[in-house]
């Protein structure tokens, strides 16, 4: 008896000494979960940016000169380049500057002077900035450098429309400005190279408004000492010349001192003559009396008739 219970006892332990043995193999060393803990850990470096701020993609500069601004953030080193090209395409401007960066996040500011005398210019500015991560971070815009500018100027398929009532201009970027006579009023921006500005208006024909008695044509001129911190306005005097209604483009060109055409400008409009208030019949309406013109005169009519009649009375009392 005391033999077998030995022997069940030998097995039990066998037994447990397969469990624990089994569950400990199952288990992972404590090293290799260490190991593993490692491996899944990644550091990442914060990203940089770099972007122009001024000037706008797309605008529209008067003069030769402009400031590049770049706003940045995590960056280690800049630099900036403008070029430009006139209306024949043709490269006249190239300068690259390095921003001198103080610190990793900020505004940088490079200013780029262009040549005088190469007028119409289309050009861009381009950074590239290294991020503190060694990444490269680009931007880039485009704009135009005009020596005159016509701010709203309408197009062909859009030309500037004249305000229903004078007295209450309209509002939107194709709506204009005129005069008591309905005249257009354009304003011009020009830069220090302008010396004048010349305007003709031709019709749908292409006609020139702007002619003498003989069909000559005579532009208008507007010379430098018109000029008012760099703008001018311009009445179109189409009633001067009996103008028709319909749509108009009128040429503005300026030229520097020596006689040189430095730019052009379109500026179309619809142009609609001014409708005179017919006649009352009254034999005052040319006289331009104002109310205290016609109570005065009525006044001294009422006075003469009295005076009249107080003679004739008096007349008559005297027979």
């Amino acid at each position: 008896m005391k033999g077998k219970k030995k022997q069940l006892l030998g097995f039990v332990g066998l037994a447990l000494v397969f469990a624990m043995t089994a569950i400990a193999y199952s288990l992972p060393a404590p090293g290799a979960a260490a190991q593993d803990l490692n491996i899944s850990v990644t550091v990442t470096a914060e990203e940089g940016s770099a972007k122009i701020i001024a000037p706008t993609d797309g605008a529209v500069l008067t003069g030769r000169t402009t400031t590049v601004s770049v706003s940045y953030n995590k960056i280690r080193s800049m630099t900036t380049t403008m070029t430009c090209k006139n209306a024949s395409g043709e490269q006249v401007f190239e300068e690259t500057r390095n921003a001198n960066l103080t610190e990793p996040t900020g505004v940088a500011n490079e200013q780029f002077t262009i040549a005088e005398g190469l007028g119409d210019v289309t050009c861009s500015a381009k950074t590239e900035a290294r991020g503190l991560d060694g990444e490269l971070y680009p931007d880039g815009v485009s704009f135009t450098f005009r020596a005159m500018n016509i701010p709203g100027g309408g197009t062909e398929d859009n030309p500037v429309k004249p305000p229903v009532n004078p007295d209450e201009p309209c509002e939107g970027p194709t709506c204009g400005k005129v005069d008591e006579n309905n005249d257009p009023i354009v304003d011009v921006i020009v830069s220090d190279d302008v010396e004048q500005v010349s305007v003709q208006v031709y019709d749908a024909d292409k006609n020139p408004v702007f002619v003498d008695k003989d069909g000559k044509e005579t532009p208008l001129l507007t010379t430098k000492d018109a000029f008012k911190d760099g703008k001018l306005t311009i009445t179109l005097p189409m009633s001067d010349y009996n103008a028709k209604p319909g749509k108009y483009v009128a040429y503005f060109t300026a030229t520097n001192s020596k006689g040189e055409v430095v730019s052009v400008n379109e500026y179309w409009f619809e142009y609609m003559p001014k409708v005179e208030t017919p006649g009352t019949g009254s034999i005052f309406k040319d006289l331009n009396l104002s109310r205290a013109d016609y109570l005065v005169t009525g006044l001294v009519a009422f006075g003469a008739v009295a005076g009249f009649a107080v003679y004739l009375v008096f007349r008559k009392s005297r027979r």
